[in-house]
């Protein structure tokens, strides 16, 4: 498995009003803040990331400064929300499991 940035942070720009992209940034190992809007939660929780108050920059700012205050923690994050996408969102295993919902 390859190993997440030593450094590295994305936030969703979700509060932008623009469409997150929690999956593609922890497929490249990088930190994830991101809000509960969408579908975050089918790959961000507390062991993977960290959530911002939607419409709240201060909130948005004091999350993302948790993320370089504590490193080791971000790390672990990284390699847990990449892991997950790694095990949950392989495109040829989905694509093999729903041809198989459709045979049966």
């Amino acid at each position: 498995m390859l190993q997440p940035p030593a450094a590295g942070a994305t936030s969703s720009p979700s509060a932008l009003k623009l469409e997150p992209q929690p999956h593609e940034a922890a497929a490249l190992g990088l930190a994830i803040v991101t809000t509960e809007a969408g579908s975050a939660r089918d790959l961000i929780d507390e062991a993977t990331g960290r959530f911002a108050w939607l419409g709240d920059a201060n909130n948005l700012a004091a999350t993302i400064a948790a993320v370089f205050a504590e490193p080791g923690l971000t790390r672990e994050r990284c390699r847990a929300a990449r892991y997950r996408v790694e095990r949950d969102f392989d495109i040829d295993r989905n694509v093999d499991e729903l041809a198989a919902e459709f045979t049966a």
